[in-house]
């Protein structure tokens, strides 16, 4: 190895592949490459055409990079999954989180009753236009034990789920699939010599894995009808060796180590700095993300992830450290939706036109779930709606009432989060929502009526990838003024309409 190595990361998200090279002390060395990631507007995606659009951003990478490459870390998105058959070919499409169709909603409320769960409901308190009972002891013992073990309730974006869903589907291609697989394994089982099996934080996603067994969860996988051989044993060794179809294309990969693949939301957390254990009464850095979805997680410190509390998840950086978070499953998704629908026009950009308004000038309620919802509420059937509607209600009035919606449901993952570290939370902005509209940071500031720090990191979840790799091997040289130096200018939150926003939040 060279005395400055150097790593390629590869994010593999759930719009886009971005590929980035990084120095040991996780600082970027060349552009960001970007290649628009296969996958539809229902979650699902053709694996070979996914695997092409994520090899396109790798390609492109290696094109404009001469030098050696020491290792390669992969960042993948949480909770994909596809089966593959005896011969290595996909038996099923690729699924990702948003794939929350009726037939997988259905399968988690009979997975949840497979549980012995009494009702179909989540695990936190009821999410405005959703409400529903509460997933605790009246839910059954064995399902609050399973989602304790896993550190995710039986929900349709899990895998869990999925997989149920899938065998009632197509049973013939359930039958023939040998081995169901995370995106992380994929696409390391495409490039490598060999197949080796997930990351801890890989596995950690699926609602299939016991993180306290550290192996499959033997409840959940006989509920599914999934036998345990189709999941691969949990691998957190470096990897070495590429395919020998890619030996050839990707010459300068071929001595590299592949660090195990890492979940997107666990490598923002490191990429942002934001990876100090939490410790209850003493402030704590959380990363706060707005991409396709939203999220804010923090690295938890030994009681919290004992704890594992109800309403957020808990999955894994890698086998001894804990990611706890809410997860809000409508952001930049949301604002696309809402330009292709309202039409605003080239130039109209709907966050920027609600972020000029006054909070609540419109008169609606709206339920923001396009795509679902997740933490800290976990309804599992939500869907979007909106009411209040009359002659002098404009396009502008419903999208200020749908973004405005999604912003207080990530404050409300907010509260949850520091409150279940018992910490007041420093908030890190990074995903593509907030590094490029101020509008977008603007919002999230009021809505959680907390100072946000911009990260000055352009892709927090691939210098993540880069600099857990660099850790483990052994490599990292820590920047000597810590995490600030990956920090713009606090944005603070406009007193009058955080408190516009709180009434928002907490109606009389």
């Amino acid at each position: 190895m060279a005395s400055a190595p150097v790593v390629l990361a590869v994010d593999a998200g759930s719009t886009t592949a971005k590929t980035q090279f990084f120095d040991a002390g996780g600082r970027a060395l060349a552009p960001v490459v970007r290649s628009r990631v296969a996958i539809a507007a229902d979650g699902t995606a053709d694996p070979a055409a996914f695997l092409a659009s994520v090899e396109a951003a790798v390609d492109e990478a290696l094109r404009r990079w001469t030098a050696p490459v020491d290792a390669v870390a992969l960042s993948c998105a949480w909770h994909g999954l596809v089966g593959l058959g005896a011969d290595g070919r996909p038996t099923t499409p690729l699924t990702t989180w948003s794939a929350t169709g009726p037939a997988v909603v259905a399968a988690a409320v009979e997975l949840r009753r497979r549980l012995g769960g009494a009702d179909a409901g989540g695990d936190g308190p009821p999410a405005a236009g959703a409400p529903r009972a509460p997933n605790g002891p009246g839910g059954g013992g064995l399902l609050v034990a399973v989602r304790r073990r896993t550190g995710a309730p039986v929900h349709p974006s899990f895998p869990a789920a999925r997989l149920l869903a899938e065998g009632g589907r197509d049973p013939a291609a359930f039958a023939a699939t040998v081995r169901w697989c995370s995106i992380g394994e994929l696409l390391e089982g495409r490039w490598l010599a060999g197949a080796p099996g997930p990351s801890s934080s890989m596995a950690s996603a699926s609602g299939l894995f016991d993180q306290e067994a550290r192996t499959w969860d033997a409840d959940v996988l006989e509920a599914v009808g999934l036998r345990p051989a189709t999941l691969a044993d949990v691998d957190d060794r470096p990897r070495r060796g590429l395919a020998a179809g890619y030996r050839d294309r990707w010459p300068a990969l071929a001595g590299a180590v592949w660090w195990p693949a890492l979940g997107d939301g666990a490598c923002a957390v490191v990429g942002t700095g934001c990876d100090v254990p939490a410790v209850a009464g003493r402030r704590v850095r959380a990363s706060l993300t707005v991409g396709t979805s939203a999220a804010v997680r923090v690295l938890a410190g030994p009681a919290e992830r004992a704890a594992r509390p109800a309403g957020l998840f808990a999955y894994l950086l890698d086998a001894d450290r804990v990611v706890l978070g809410a997860a809000r499953s409508n952001a930049g998704n949301l604002v696309e939706w809402l330009s292709d629908v309202l039409r605003f026009g080239e130039g109209g950009d709907p966050v920027a036109l609600v972020a000029a308004r006054p909070p609540g000038a419109h008169g609606l309620v709206a339920v923001p779930a396009l795509a679902g919802e997740r933490s800290p509420d976990w309804p599992p059937a939500a869907v979007g709606s909106v009411s209040g509607l009359h002659p002098g209600t404009t396009g502008l009035d419903i999208a200020q009432a749908f973004l405005e919606a999604a912003v207080c449901g990530l404050a409300d993952g907010v509260d949850s989060l520091e409150g279940a570290v018992g910490a007041p939370l420093i908030l890190v902005g990074s995903g593509r929502g907030l590094a490029s509209s101020a509008a977008w940071r603007q919002l999230v500031a009021d809505a959680a009526g907390r100072t946000l720090i911009p990260s000055r990191v352009e892709e927090a979840s691939a210098r993540g990838a880069a600099v857990a790799a660099l850790d483990g091997l052994g490599w990292f040289t820590r920047p000597p003024d810590g995490p600030d130096e990956l920090d713009g200018e606090p944005l603070s939150p406009d007193p009058a309409r955080a408190e516009a926003f709180a009434r928002l939040r907490r109606p009389s």
